[in-house]
């Protein structure tokens, strides 16, 4: 189940307007960040909240659900407005509640007792009760596979989907015309998953927070646009044609990949301050081929994937 709760942070002159539109958790920031009349940084993020089960849920239900696996947390900072070098620092945070009663919740969630081989992957104690991975081990790509990372080369499917990645692509404020910076020289994306405060993690390393790379995109400089939409996508391949609700649209890469989709619409107009305004919606297809960005052919071999985590040429 995913389901959106927003967060804004007040600034000394502005004020947040929260509204609830077509069932979505949408957040309009109006004169509170410095926005395009300011020529330095330091203007105040803003974060949407959400929440992660298994199977997924439609994200139009916007109450807290009362057990959840996780919680996550886009974040969009500005910095630079005013200037050529505009851009929005994009994250992503997921963080896991971990007392007695979320450790059940979360063994009993994903057990998946018709793979026999969850046994081996797992971590027991010596009461045979399975303890806390250390929660990047089960996202990121990058590392040595079952000991830094979760997944692994699979003989049978031929493929390596056990990671999570943020993919972010830049379009027109219609949302429909993607901008040359992420359709030609291709999206932001990045499956590698950091622990604040903790070095050399793994597998048995009880970490219950971890934080995506940091992406910037650039706003309106080179004479671009003052207005446009970023589309970011929160996906975990090895759900893929997994059961979804039935919102989902129909395309394979949807079923159940895509663990959180949102729209980050944006207006920067001249003299005027930043305008953001964050969605959660159902998913759409990341038009982005993972198998060619992964590159591996064997288990032998290491991902050859690499994090893009900016849109400008250099």
């Amino acid at each position: 189940m995913i389901v959106g709760r927003l967060r804004g942070e007040m600034s000394d002159t502005g004020k947040v307007d929260f509204r609830i539109a077509g069932g979505l958790a949408l957040l309009v920031a109006a004169g509170l960040l410095h926005g395009c009349r300011s020529s330095g940084g330091g203007s105040a993020g803003k974060a949407v909240e959400f929440y992660v089960n298994w199977p997924l849920d439609d994200p139009a239900k916007v109450d807290r659900p009362a057990k959840y696996l996780l919680k996550g947390e886009l974040s969009v900072r500005p910095e630079d407005m005013g200037t050529a070098k505009g851009r929005l620092v994009i994250s992503l945070t997921l963080s896991r509640p971990h007392d007695e009663q979320a450790r059940k919740f979360w063994n009993t969630r994903t057990l998946f007792p018709q793979y026999a081989w969850m046994g081996r992957v797992r971590v027991w104690d010596e009461r045979h009760e399975w303890l806390w991975p250390n929660l990047a081990y089960l996202f990121k790509l990058h590392g040595r596979d079952r000991e830094q990372r979760y997944g692994g080369w699979d003989p049978g499917h031929k493929v390596d989907n056990d990671f999570g990645a943020v993919l972010i692509r830049k379009y027109d404020a219609a949302g429909v015309t993607e901008h040359p910076d992420t359709k030609d020289a291709g999206p932001l994306v990045s499956a590698n998953w950091h622990t604040p405060g903790v070095d050399n993690a793994g597998k048995h390393t009880v970490v219950h927070l971890i934080k995506s790379d940091d992406f910037t995109v650039h706003l309106a400089d080179k004479g671009g646009p003052a207005k446009g939409v970023l589309k970011v996508w929160f996906v975990y391949g090895d759900f893929m044609r997994a059961p979804v609700p039935k919102s989902w649209p129909s395309q394979k890469e949807c079923d159940g990949g895509t663990i959180a989709f949102f729209r980050v619409a944006w207006d920067c107009e001249p003299g005027q301050p930043l305008k953001l305004t964050i969605t959660q919606e159902a998913p759409v297809p990341t038009g982005f081929d993972w198998s060619y960005w992964i590159g591996r052919e064997d288990k032998a071999m290491a991902p050859l994937a690499e994090p893009k985590l900016t849109d400008a040429d250099n």
